[in-house]
């Protein structure tokens, strides 16, 4: 009965973790963003969920079955196929699985330990139908580096790492202050899945770590976004650490009245709540201001001047906003643009990009042009920069 009862307390604590967890996702800056992406990303994480979920019912004592198995091949088949970066998440499970076998390989072997087998089979086998009719065109786009030989910040890991943490901070109420603290209540949240078993803060944590390492090999560009489908099971920390920061002062200040401990922690989620209600309104400014940077232009160029694009600039500009402008994409481009004008306008877009792309016309924007106007937008790093070279 003992066990019975500690079983429920902890499946009821779950539950509640997991409802913060999700309203916590539903008002975040990072989630709301993401949602407006072509690409998917809710879907990503959504899949990822349900199969993360799926392996470790196939890891419990209780768990098993080829309906589960199936399961777990389709939601991880479904989430590769929504982004080839769900593929970590399922190296990560056939991991952790393979750990837990070898440790357990002089015990007599159960049946619930091969069903996570079938669902690894199962999601490549579903997977790799999806992807069929694309399937060399995909390899070769997956596998080839980006920007090579290219030098550019993007490549490198303590970007990654600065560029993540400076978003964090964006979504949170109190900003950097905020991000210290979410430290240490990630940190409370690590060792109580520590605790709770190693096989589980696996699960959490290594897709990240494959991910980063596999992006690192592939000389791929380090973004944040890669790590999307990570989100959920950062939040599952968070969640757990408030809850033990919330038990343990709580719990000190009000030892006599353990009720008041249960508000206390309905109030804490309500704030976490209401800080995420107050943060997503910036969700829904510009991604990236290219209409701001071209009003600006407008308002100022005098009659003659040429408006000019390059690299990522030429196609919103010239086709979504339908405004006059000059593509170049090389400097005898530009120079021969600013030869036939009393004044030239260059708008560019990702600096960083830009700068290791086109690096002769950043010399010579630098030498010849001022720097006018910067246009943040949500995107990191997606600022329209405008130059002008004006008598």
């Amino acid at each position: 009965q003992h066990e019975r009862d500690a079983e429920r307390h902890q499946a009821l604590l779950a539950e509640r973790e997991a409802l913060l967890a999700a309203a916590l996702l539903a008002v975040s800056y990072h989630h709301v963003w993401f949602s407006q992406n072509a690409r998917g990303y809710t879907g990503l994480l959504l899949f990822t969920l349900l199969g993360s979920s799926a392996f470790v019912r196939l890891l419990s004592r209780r768990g098993g079955g080829p309906g589960l198995a199936a399961a777990y091949g389709a939601w991880m088949a479904l989430a590769a196929y929504t982004h080839a970066t769900a593929v970590f998440v399922a190296a990560a499970h056939v991991a952790v699985w393979a750990a837990l076998a070898l440790r357990a390989r002089g015990r007599p072997v159960g049946r619930n330990r091969w069903w996570p087998l079938a669902g690894f089979a199962l999601a490549a086998s579903f997977a790799l139908t999806l992807y069929a009719p694309v399937l060399p065109q995909f390899l070769d786009t997956l596998l080839a580096p980006t920007m090579p030989g290219k030098e550019t910040a993007w490549k490198n890991p303590v970007w990654l790492v600065t560029e993540t943490l400076g978003r964090l901070a964006a979504g949170l109420p109190g900003g950097w202050l905020a991000l210290a603290g979410a430290a240490l209540v990630g940190a409370a949240g690590l060792a109580s899945y520590a605790r709770q078993g190693l096989a589980v803060l696996a699960v959490l944590l290594l897709p990240a770590v494959l991910t980063a390492a596999a992006i690192v090999a592939l000389e791929h560009n380090l973004w944040p976004r890669f790590f999307f489908s990570s989100a959920a099971f950062v939040v599952l920390i968070a969640v757990r650490g408030v809850d033990r920061w919330t038990a343990l002062v709580a719990g000190r200040l009000l030892a006599r009245r353990p009720e008041r401990v249960r508000v206390a922690h309905a109030a804490v989620a309500l704030l976490l709540v209401a800080g995420g209600a107050w943060t997503v309104r910036r969700a829904w400014g510009p991604k990236q201001d290219y209409a701001g940077a071209v009003s600006f232009v407008e308002q100022r160029r005098a009659p003659g001047e040429l408006l000019v694009t390059a690299d990522m600039t030429t196609f919103p500009i010239r086709d979504y906003l339908a405004a006059e402008c000059e593509p170049v994409d090389n400097l005898p481009a530009l120079l021969a643009a600013e030869a036939r004008a009393p004044g030239t306008w260059f708008l560019l877009t990702f600096p960083t990009r830009f700068e290791a792309e086109l690096p002769e016309l950043q010399e010579h924007l630098e030498a010849s042009y001022r720097r006018e106007r910067e246009f943040p937008g949500t995107v990191g790093g997606g600022a329209v920069v405008v130059w002008s070279r004006r008598p």
